[in-house]
């Protein structure tokens, strides 16, 4: 059963599973400080990386949202690209995951990008 703690104007439901566990928070105004988090965490986990980067996937749907995602990497001098796909059903085909993978190949990506989506 999850665990529920509240931090900081944040409600953090931990899901316990084994060593593939994980926090979910919730909480307002939180989009713009998932660079912050994403970077403590790789960090914490792998070490620090001299030029970490993202590829942001969202659709016209959210465009909005992902931008503030966006900024906040880029803040931390992260190397990010925004890739938009078409919301719905519509979209969950080979050909979309394979133009994420070729935003991928546009900017490099190593085995340490981050991929928000």
């Amino acid at each position: 059963m999850p665990v529920v703690t509240e931090e900081h104007n944040r409600r953090i439901v931990s899901v316990s599973l084994a060593d593939r566990s994980y926090d979910i928070v919730i909480g307002e105004g939180l989009l713009k400080s998932v660079g912050q988090s994403t970077s403590d965490w790789l960090d914490e986990r792998l070490g620090s990386h001299p030029s970490p980067k993202a590829l942001i996937i969202t659709d016209s749907n959210v465009h909005r949202h992902a931008n503030l995602v966006h900024e906040g990497f880029r803040t931390l001098d992260w190397t990010t690209s925004l890739h938009e796909i078409k919301p719905g059903e519509t979209s969950k085909q080979l050909e979309t995951v394979a133009a994420a993978w070729q935003a991928m190949v546009d900017m490099k990506a190593d085995r340490r990008t981050v991929v928000v989506a």
